[in-house]
């Protein structure tokens, strides 16, 4: 009877550790998974910024550069929130200076 009863012991703490390490196993890759998309999305925003900032040097205007300005703050704003920083201390509001004499107002 103590026989039977220490092999059921047995298989039922193999059972319970193969499907721990099978659960392990599955977040493991599911980690992997979410550590490479982000990854590749902090490359692209990085990628995006560099574009932007050279949109912003060849600007004809200063309309083009208020554009690319905010284009620039959104990238920069969603990079920092996919890192977990705090985006309102690390970016500068964006200004324009419109001069009245265009007839724009």
């Amino acid at each position: 009877m103590q026989e039977e009863k220490f092999k059921k012991l047995v298989i039922g703490s193999t059972v319970a550790a193969v499907i721990l390490l099978s659960f392990l196993l599955i977040f493991l890759i599911g980690q992997l998974i979410s550590i490479s998309s982000r990854k590749s999305r902090e490359e692209e925003l990085l990628r995006q910024i560099e574009e932007y900032e050279q949109y912003i040097e060849t600007a004809q205007n200063d309309c083009e550069v208020y554009q690319g300005r905010i284009w620039l703050e959104i990238a920069v704003r969603e990079l920092l929130a996919l890192r977990g920083e705090s985006a309102d201390a690390d970016t500068a509001s964006v200004v324009v200076y419109v001069p009245f004499d265009t007839g724009a107002f």
